[in-house]
């Protein structure tokens, strides 16, 4: 397939069966072969669509101090600002020539999340940025249940299956500033070829040019939608999810021609993300003698994790790389250290800087616990048994990776907030025992 196929959602919408199945054997088949579909028919109305334009416009033109002011440390780009040149593809180190922001979820009452997701920034020079961002987003997201409802069917699968993990989903809404090129780029482009983590990903302003999407034949075509349409691909977590049968697609923005230098551009993003909860283990149906399970199982939360680490959008502080050495030599002393204990079951089929040994005889289990303090959440770590500097050590490590206030009080750790579940993995990949207690 070297051209990205049109489908009309109207059809899938319609009272005639026949209509509906077409649609969803069009978009199926389309997200096999290349994995995009440009979209007519979704709920975004022109007016919309404008003001949206209006507003981000409008953003991307105040000062840069000004921008700075809603760039939050310690959200990973999640909300609000994200400045020209922070972000790079997966696997480059040149930044991408781009300025961003972003909407997140606003979960509805009964949402009972795990962990609350970060509350969105609000600009208070542009009125009504906010506002009709969420309405943007709001009609996105609807759009966005009914392609994966059809893909649902084609999968063989109960056509609501995804509306439980995207309804309050964590989902980003990403309004894209690609300034005018001023000088030679040095080989940075303004987005390098790349595929979107979420399930999919459903895109407003590919019609201005620069989209381009890598055919199975390793062919770069343009993705020119009609300016009323909407450009839809699947990402990783949906690839992942189906073992490989729908297809995230590399894709890329590239630089215009010299004379176009001095043109701006702007595109809206809607990444369709499920709650962090979510299993993203390769689904049954699509597990074949030929198509064998292709990935291990993960959550959504922690593939998010670790692809926001790859992208440059959060520091690594959990898994330095370390000397393929290292870990040799490592389970030689512990096996020195402890010669009456086996290594953990744990270890078979772990990388090296995932290796782990298990001295559970010689270590104190750490028991993580929550609760609610003077009408406020707190985390709690109790059980450490070594030397005052060890707790210490760990605790600013702890605050420092999770960016989160505490302190020390009768050999116990109390933290602010509900991370007892994140810091329990962090914990364990530290190499401690833990045990979780509590609600």
């Amino acid at each position: 397939m070297s051209h990205i196929p049109s489908v009309d959602l109207a059809d899938f919408m319609s009272d005639d069966p026949q209509r509906k199945a077409q649609f969803v054997s069009q978009i199926g088949q389309a997200y096999q072969e290349i994995g995009f579909v440009s979209l007519s028919n979704h709920f975004l109305s022109a007016q919309l669509m404008e003001d949206l334009y209006r507003e981000v416009k409008g953003f991307f033109d105040l000062p840069t101090q000004i921008k700075a002011n809603y760039e939050i440390p310690g959200l990973a780009g999640q909300r609000g600002y994200v400045s020209f040149g922070k972000e790079h593809a997966k696997g480059q180190s040149k930044g991408d020539l781009k300025e961003f922001f972003h909407f997140g979820q606003e979960v509805s009452a009964d949402a009972n999340l795990a962990t609350p997701y970060p509350e969105n920034v609000m600009v208070a020079e542009r009125p009504g940025f906010n506002a009709t961002g969420m309405q943007a987003y709001r009609m996105l997201e609807k759009t966005g249940i009914y392609v994966l409802r059809a893909l649902a069917i084609y999968m063989n699968l109960e056509e609501t299956y995804f509306d439980q993990w995207v309804t309050n989903g964590n989902s980003i809404l990403r309004p894209i500033h690609y300034p005018p090129i001023t000088q030679e780029p040095d080989g940075a482009v303004r987005a390098g070829a790349h595929g979107d983590i979420n399930l999919i990903t459903l895109l407003m302003g590919a019609s201005t040019g620069g989209l381009q999407v890598l055919t199975k034949d390793g062919q770069w075509v343009d993705a020119l939608p009609e300016e009323d349409q909407l450009v839809i691909n699947v990402g990783d977590m949906l690839e992942r999810h189906t073992n490989n049968k729908l297809r995230s697609t590399i894709h890329r923005v590239v630089n215009p021609p010299r004379d176009q230098w001095d043109t701006p551009r702007y595109s809206i993003p809607f990444f369709m993300h499920p709650r962090s909860d979510m299993k993203l283990d390769c689904l049954e149906t699509c597990i074949t003698k030929e198509s064998p399970k292709a990935y291990p199982d993960i959550t959504a939360g922690n593939f998010l994790e670790e692809r926001l680490v790859e992208i440059g959008l959060r520091k690594n502080k959990i898994k330095p790389r370390l000397p393929q050495t290292f870990m040799a030599d490592l389970r030689d002393q512990l096996k020195n250290l402890f010669p009456d204990h086996q290594e953990s079951e744990e270890v078979a089929g772990h990388s090296n800087d995932q290796y782990r040994f298990d001295a559970q005889e010689q270590q104190q289990p750490l028991i993580c616990r929550y609760e609610k303090r003077k009408g406020k959440g707190t985390t709690i770590i109790e059980g450490f048994e070594g030397d005052a500097q060890a707790l210490k050590d760990l605790a600013k490590s702890i605050k420092q990776e999770f960016n989160v206030g505490g302190g020390i009080k009768n050999h116990r750790l109390i933290l602010q907030g509900n991370f007892r579940d994140q810091i329990m993995a962090f914990l364990k990949q530290k190499g401690y025992k833990t045990k979780r207690v509590g609600g």
